[in-house]
């Protein structure tokens, strides 16, 4: 071994330490203008590398070593501690986030928001039942991965559970990260999604008769941990309890009534981190024709008019022969798909008209509802052209989502659901009745009281 290892290294230090000569012009070269290192040296060398370090390692005094060992101690930790490392790339280097989540070029960290549920009282395992380590729980891990967010959104809330009343009996909900804690892994049960598809059938059931075989299946078994998982993707690719499939169908409608009346649908409300942007931008919606202490949002018109990608995804969605989407399809909404510039325009006037003859009567001179808001991800001379016909030949004041002022990362980030809040606030909504996106505002709105006639589609 080690006459091998001498060998190794005299190879070595005699290609590492040779002079570099000048190639000769009718030989071939590399683009530097020097002949390459054969894959062989380049092998020997990572080989030895070890070797070599821990011979330099061992010939340091001392001191030097215990500085060493300290510093990879301490590099171990930064590494480990994400937070710590974090704070120390931003401070040092200026590239990252920092602790208040203030640099608007970079994803937050939500630290405090994470504080916040890491310590929920229901977070603790001496708790009595139905709370603490004798409760049952169910915990969903088929939720979607690659839709967008309202997508994902759905299908969260239809098996968050069912009524939360005073005398509830329902344990409440914990967060991811004390799952483990609560129902360590031995005491886990696994429910397989496609399995029960295939075993009840539920492929082409309704949205009440799904529901109501997991319903059974969950409450009727003995476990008390129970997870429910999907197949890998190869398998099937929407393996949800609710799927794309039955978002996108009548299927869905049946259970709407009970939706809208349970606790799920009652008792959603909007994050502090959305609220307080909402309020801060809410003077953008005032006119001079708003009374003093009256809700502005009276007199606002949202139009969400996504452009953007849109021409692409629309005929996508018109080569599935695809139908509108959720709660859109609602018979008693009076709508029933990218359109024009004027067509648009000609849509939200008329929208406008036929609520105020609901709502208020003949149509006087000056409309009631005058401030319009464009919730839109178009980025081109559109909804500049837009904007401009809107306000000088029909009258109407503007704000876009680009209005919006936004303080921090947390806040960009939550931007999508700023604009939501603002759509489901304004007396009347016009959405696209394909999107998830719109069938969201027109849920919280439906359950907030709003009438059909105030939730139109283009």
């Amino acid at each position: 071994m080690q006459r091998k290892s001498s060998s190794i290294l005299s190879t070595m230090a005699s290609s590492g330490h040779r002079r570099r000569r000048s190639p000769s012009p009718e030989l071939p070269t590399s683009a530097k203008g020097t002949s390459p290192r054969k894959p062989e040296t380049v092998i020997r060398h990572v080989l030895t590398a070890p070797a070599l370090l821990v011979r330099r390692v061992n010939a340091l005094s001392f001191r030097r070593k215990l500085a060493l060992y300290l510093s990879i101690l301490v590099l171990a930790y930064l590494a480990y501690a994400r937070r710590t490392r974090l704070w120390l790339l931003y401070t040092v280097t200026g590239i990252g986030q920092n602790e208040d989540d203030t640099n608007m070029n970079w994803p937050p960290h939500y630290t405090n928001v994470r504080e916040w549920e890491n310590n929920l009282p229901q977070h603790n395992l001496a708790l009595p039942y139905p709370e603490g380590a004798t409760g049952r729980y169910v915990k969903f891990s088929s939720q979607i991965k690659t839709l967008g967010w309202n997508n994902v959104f759905n299908e969260l809330l239809l098996p968050a559970g069912g009524s939360w009343g005073p005398n509830s009996t329902s344990a409440r909900s914990i967060s991811d990260k004390w799952w483990p804690v609560v129902c360590p892994p031995d005491q886990v049960k696994v429910f397989q999604v496609n399995d029960m598809k295939r075993e009840y059938n539920l492929y082409e059931k309704s949205a009440t008769e799904i529901f109501e075989v997991w319903r059974k299946a969950i409450a009727d078994d003995p476990a008390r941990c129970i997870e429910v998982q999907g197949p890998p993707r190869k398998v099937e690719a929407n393996a949800q309890v609710f799927d794309l499939w039955l978002w996108g169908s009548y299927r869905i409608l049946d259970i709407w009534e009970e939706f809208k009346k349970s606790d799920v649908s009652q008792l959603l409300a909007t994050s502090p981190i959305v609220e307080r942007v909402v309020d801060r931008n809410e003077h953008l919606f005032r006119t001079p024709q708003t009374p003093a202490g009256e809700d502005p949002f009276k007199r606002v018109f949202a139009v969400h008019a996504r452009r953007g990608d849109f021409s692409w995804a629309c005929q996508l969605l018109a080569d599935w022969k695809s139908t509108f989407y959720s709660w859109n399809q609602l018979p008693f909404l009076p709508d029933r798909c990218l359109p024009t510039k004027e067509r648009l325009i000609e849509r939200i006037n008329n929208a406008r008209d036929d609520y105020e003859k609901e709502v208020f009567g003949p149509t006087s001179r000056s409309h009631n509802i005058d401030v319009l808001f464009l919730l839109s991800n178009d980025k081109t001379p559109w909804i500049k052209e837009l904007r401009h016909e809107l306000e000088t030949r029909h009258g109407w004041k503007i704000v876009t989502s680009n209005d919006i002022v936004l303080k921090n990362a947390q806040e960009k980030d939550v931007g999508m659901a700023v604009d939501m809040d603002l759509g489901r606030k304004a007396a009347i909504f016009m959405g696209n009745g394909v999107l998830s996106y719109t069938s969201n505002i027109v849920h919280r709105r439906l359950v907030g009281g709003k009438i059909p006639m105030a939730n139109r589609f283009f």
